[in-house]
């Protein structure tokens, strides 16, 4: 099919035709604070109103758009008409939206603006296939994204500080600086409102279009991708109270044992012997050693991976957040607020994230098998531990008399390390840290972990699964 010529329409203040009023397709005539944008000629005569009609031959028998590409057509067409009139506010800074003679078709598509608003459909296709298509967040998963993230984590890789701090510290600023510029220069009367103000959304839709692109192909593709236990082939079914009980027997066994090798503050919690920065490559080093067994989470080059510590941990303290993993900059950032004895398994944990397993039970689990198989005594115990404190807790609500008896049996360094978490935490629930897991519920659900912030607890079934394997 053939896309209808482009008309000229007759201008409303003058007679004749004019250069400018050339559009890619018909418009509706559209009214705003004043200025008249002429509409063009009428509908084409196969459509009466909101009813189409078959479309039929035209005269050099083509046929007329279908009805799902003119409508295509008109929004892309739309949306240049849009950025046409933002465009040429931001730069002549003239009070209301017009059309203008030489802003080209050539010139449009050389700015960066157009291409970064052109990023929201393009990610939201992705999104979609990745959502609706049978296989296609598979196909993603294995041969895209670990080029993709394996080539930028390794660039970023490479600083031992966090970038995800920068660009939300950028993010601010602008987001405090460009209106407050734009509402001063309508102060001093250089500008209108709208010639001060257009510019600052063009420029906020333009990043919030990015921002979108870059989450989908960096995180919201993987969240359809196929389970860890299904890659691996882990069969997880419902298990017994028993089974239950004998999980926590024996991570309380070795939690209990691995606990006597480290070293520990006067108050009988666990102290890891370096620096956080050191912790990070210890915790890069360890995830490899589990690479060698599950070749598909080998990715990106000696610096991929690597959890950064973040500065202002004090802010992820009071939104109990204890890691994150940040698809804008490739990263695994790790709060240092908090006890020690959790901090390595958090580690390991985001950078089950980087490889692109997002369900949050499941990067807890293959956390655990990363600490386990790491040969540092530190990182074992911790992921000790994080599958022991879920797993205490599952047995609680199932059993709570076989609960507390091996709650009992805690040495007196895993003790004070548990009752030092339940002490974070409870200093820092406060409103933001409610809002916040609000959040954290609605985004998991939105991505299909239906279970919300729950899910995290689904990582008992795993290692009941993981058990009966062994």
């Amino acid at each position: 099919s053939t896309l209808p010529p482009l008309t000229r329409s007759p201008s409303p203040d003058r007679g004749g035709f004019r250069a400018d009023s050339i559009r890619p397709y018909d418009f509706a005539p559209i009214q705003h604070d004043g200025c008249h944008i002429d509409g063009g000629a009428k509908a084409p005569p196969y459509r009466r109103g909101r009813k189409a009609v078959k479309p039929h031959p035209s005269p050099n028998g083509d046929t007329f758009p279908s009805r799902g590409r003119l409508f295509g057509r008109r929004i892309l067409s739309a949306l240049i008409a849009a950025y046409m009139c933002c465009e040429r506010n931001a730069v002549s800074g003239v009070p209301h939206f017009k059309f203008f003679k030489g802003m080209t078709m050539k010139k449009i598509f050389k700015s960066p603006y157009f291409w970064l608003i052109m990023l929201l459909p393009i990610g939201g296709g992705v999104y979609a296939a990745a959502r609706f298509a049978t296989g296609f967040a598979l196909w993603y998963s294995e041969k895209v994204y670990p080029a993709l993230a394996g080539f930028f984590g390794s660039l970023t890789g490479i600083f031992p500080f966090s970038f995800m701090e920068i660009v939300i510290g950028a993010a601010v600023f602008f987001a405090v600086f460009l209106p407050v510029r734009a509402a001063l220069a309508v102060k001093r009367g250089e500008k209108t409102v709208a010639a001060a103000f257009t510019p600052v959304l063009l420029k906020i839709f333009s990043a919030g279009s990015a921002v979108f692109f870059l989450f989908v192909i960096f995180c919201g593709v993987n969240y359809y991708r196929p389970s860890f236990a299904d890659t691996v082939g882990l069969e997880v079914r419902d298990s017994s109270v028993d089974e239950l009980y004998a999980l926590c027997s024996d991570l309380l066994d070795e939690a209990n044992g691995l606990s006597m090798r480290l070293e520990h503050a006067e108050d009988g919690t666990t102290l890891y012997p370096d620096s956080d920065y050191v912790m990070a490559k210890e915790a890069r080093r360890g995830f490899e050693k589990l690479s060698d067994e599950y070749e598909f989470l080998r990715m990106g080059g000696v610096t991929f991976g690597r959890p950064k510590p973040v500065v202002f941990s004090f802010v992820m303290s009071y939104l109990q957040i204890s890691g994150v993993y940040s698809p804008y900059t490739v990263e695994a950032n790790v709060c240092t607020a908090g006890p020690d004895f959790l901090r390595g398994a958090t580690m390991m944990h985001e950078q089950v994230h980087l490889r692109g397993f997002m369900i949050e039970a499941e990067a807890n689990f293959v956390a655990y098998l990363a600490c386990a198989e790491s040969g540092d005594p530190y990182f074992e115990y911790s992921g000790t531990s994080l599958a022991l404190l879920y797993s205490m807790n599952a047995l609680y609500k199932a059993d709570p008399e076989r609960c507390m008896e091996l709650r009992a049996q805690y040495c007196e360094a895993l003790d004070a390390d548990m009752r030092a978490q339940s002490a974070y935490v409870s200093a820092h629930d406060t409103k933001i840290a409610e809002v916040s897991d609000s959040i954290n519920d609605a985004y998991l659900k939105l991505n299909d972990q239906k279970d919300g912030v729950q899910s995290y607890g689904k990582m008992v079934d795993l290692l009941l699964a993981y058990r009966r394997e062994k």
